[in-house]
């Protein structure tokens, strides 16, 4: 049984997708977070997130095993879509074998989702304007 069925407002597992990268790892985590926040109104721990989460990875992909370290600078480019096909498929592999990396890339999309606000009304701009004239 999947994790994403303990709930009938889960989303469904990504199992159609064949290939795990960095887009099909991402729309897995942002689904799992809208989900959790759909569910419970606030965000969960990320300890209670990242075992689902690493559940629908390794199912598409299996289990795998990476020795190494990836530097920080990999892993924020990962989010930011800023690193090559060679880049992100070190980041995907050790996504498969690491729950703490997992873990580290869920708090950066939690993180840009909660940042990525509406812009401020043109009210407020003018408002914030004159504050800062005077």
């Amino acid at each position: 049984m999947h994790c994403t069925f303990l709930n009938h407002n889960r989303p469904k597992p990504l199992s159609h997708i064949r290939t795990v990268n960095r887009e099909s790892i991402l729309q897995c985590i942002q689904q799992e977070l809208a989900a959790d926040l759909a569910e419970n109104g606030q965000p969960s721990p990320i300890g209670e997130i990242v075992p689902r989460v690493a559940l629908q990875i390794r199912e598409m992909a299996g289990s795998g095993e990476f020795q190494g370290v990836l530097p920080v600078w990999q892993v924020a480019a990962f989010v930011d879509g800023g690193l090559d096909d060679s880049g992100n498929g070190k980041v995907c592999n050790a996504l498969k074998a690491d729950s703490s990396l997992l873990a580290e890339i869920i708090a950066s999309v939690r993180a840009s989702q909660m940042h990525s606000s509406k812009p401020l009304s043109p009210a407020l701009t003018e408002s914030l304007a004159a504050v800062f004239a005077n």
